[in-house]
Parts: C-alpha cells; sequence; structure tokens
C-alpha cells in the first residue's frame, strides 16, 4: 500500500507525499504519524515505539520532521496526546542516511499514545492503548 492510501484510511490527506511523515485531517479531530517497523517492540501486548537520536544523518530539520512536530503539539494539546499510525517497512535497515519504504501499513487496530515529546527535537516515545480497539470502525 502507498503512503497516500494508507493515510487515507484516517480521512488524512498529506501535504506532500514525497517527505510528510504525519498528517491531520481536515476537522483536525485526527492525527496520523509513520512509525518504522524497528521503532517498536511488544510486551504484552501493548506496541511501544522510541525514535532516538541514533540515527546518523541530522534528519531533525526535514520538513516531515517539523510539520510532524506540529501536528504531534496539536495531538498533545488538543486530542489528549492521541494518535493514528501508519508502520512503515524499511527497505533495508540504515541509520546513516535517509530511509526508503517498502510499504505502508495503516494500524487500525488501535491508538498510540505520546508518552514523551521533544518539540525541539522531534524525537517521541509512544505506546498503544487497548482501551481504544475497536475505535476506528466507530470514528471512520
Amino acid at each position: 500500500m502507498t503512503k497516500t492510501e494508507a493515510f487515507k484510511k484516517f480521512n488524512i490527506k498529506l501535504r506532500n507525499t514525497r517527505w510528510s511523515w504525519s498528517g491531520i485531517s481536515a476537522d483536525r479531530k485526527h492525527v496520523a504519524s509513520t512509525i518504522w517497523m524497528d521503532e517498536f517492540r511488544v510486551d504484552d501486548g501493548v506496541y511501544k515505539t522510541k525514535v532516538t537520536e541514533e540515527w546518523n544523518y541530522d534528519w531533525r530539520l526535514d520538513k516531515g520532521n517539523l510539520d510532524r512536530i506540529e501536528h504531534f503539539k496539536h495531538c498533545r494539546d488538543e486530542l489528549n496526546s492521541m494518535f493514528w499510525v501508519v508502520f512503515v517497512k524499511p527497505r533495508q535497515i540504515i541509520f546513516n542516511q535517509p530511509r526508503e519504504a517498502e510499504s505502508h501499513r495503516p494500524f487500525t487496530k488501535m491508538m498510540f499514545k505520546l508518552t514523551s515529546f521533544d518539540e525541539n527535537t522531534g524525537l517521541f516515545t509512544s505506546e498503544s492503548v487497548k482501551e481504544t480497539v475497536g475505535k476506528y470502525k466507530e470514528f471512520f
């Protein structure tokens, strides 16, 4: 599935199909963000994500990150830190240059919640919220 198709599952039109990492719905009720498949682990059925500084190239000034910072600010301030996820499968695991996606998959099973967020750098952690199972059908 393409990134554009994945975000449409959350009624989100990306600002730019090439460099957007996240998006917000026109009614501003939903935020969705990409998370790479190697940036999460599952503990007792809870998906836990962590975007860290271990990357060797400076992605903090990328347009995609700057937009995602704004989207996560809205998410934190207006949506109780809740957001949807589009999982991204990388073509290869690399940390010293921008990555390429092999595929995108909207995660409609449940929502995620920011557990930490640095609005200066865009670094964040999040985890899935079991109480939101089934919300996708309610909203979309």
